[in-house]
């Protein structure tokens, strides 16, 4: 990108280099649990990787309303214990970028 002082565009003011991402990130490997359908723990196990433009990953858990962050590894994986209560559950994981972007998967 070019910044000119004047219209007729001949005076540099400034060159600048802009980086524009247009894909939010992407998640890969996803697990709830280990795959199992029921539990009869008040946590369940979420794990799996997401790509390397991701800043954060938050957990949600519809039936007990709990938000957990969880930590990015250098590689992308990630691993956080989800609380949920009796009966149907459901976890949506989202992964933010740094230009907020997000990605999320129910």
């Amino acid at each position: 990108m070019t910044l000119y002082t004047n219209a007729a565009r001949t005076k540099v003011l400034k060159k600048m280099t802009a980086k524009v991402r247009l894909q939010a990130p992407v998640f890969s490997d996803l697990t709830v649990n280990g795959g199992e359908d029921e539990t009869s723990e008040q946590k369940v196990e979420v794990k799996g990787k997401v790509s390397s433009d991701a800043v954060m990953v938050v957990l949600r858990s519809s039936g007990s309303f709990s938000t957990v962050r969880a930590q990015i590894a250098d590689d992308g994986s990630f691993s956080a214990e989800v609380p949920v209560i009796y009966g149907d559950n459901s976890v949506t994981v989202t992964a933010t970028d740094a230009d907020g972007s997000q990605t999320s998967v129910p």
